[in-house]
């Protein structure tokens, strides 16, 4: 026997329905929480902003952190379309090899919405890690300047702006 759902309003999103359903909205909920928790943590750790000094590198772990709940969220987010897709196909299958009429299961447009969100929120949050990391290391790992090229550093800040000699 079908379940056959009807037009109405719903109480609650997370009530009355397949458990499968229920927890892929609800990390759908949690995707959007972390990924709007990460854009003021972005904001506080951009170069540009003097929201927060940057002593003891604070603006380099807010990027850090605003990488992390992007991450998160992605994550969150590929994990509960996933499952729906899985389920939704499962479902079309079941339907189309039983030849039940009139129910059909289909992934629209806000599936496809919400798998581009995620995949923004994942690429996000790799761009983040993987520019603030490597950034670190090169200027944690570089070598401090060998005498010849202090040297050169010295003079061409006394020459003043503009003026370069060769």
């Amino acid at each position: 026997m079908a379940n056959l759902w009807t037009c109405d309003i719903p109480i609650s999103y997370l009530s009355q329905h397949p458990a499968s359903l229920v927890v892929t909205r609800a990390l759908m909920i949690v995707k959007g929480l972390f990924c709007l928790t990460a854009v003021p943590v972005l904001i506080l750790g951009m170069k540009c902003t003097r929201f927060i000094s940057n002593k003891n590198h604070q603006k380099f772990r807010c990027s850090i952190t605003a990488g992390i709940l992007f991450l998160l969220g992605g994550l969150a987010g590929g994990v509960a379309l996933l499952w729906y897709a899985v389920d939704t196909v499962q479902k079309y299958h079941l339907e189309v090899g039983l030849g039940v009429p009139g129910v059909t299961y289909e992934l629209g447009y806000s599936y496809w919405f919400s798998t581009t969100g995620a995949i923004c929120a994942a690429s996000a949050a790799l761009l983040l890690l993987s520019v603030n990391c490597v950034g670190s290391t090169t200027e944690r790992g570089r070598k401090p300047p060998s005498a010849a090229q202090a040297l050169k550093e010295k003079q061409r800040s006394a020459e003043g702006p503009g003026q370069t000699y060769l």
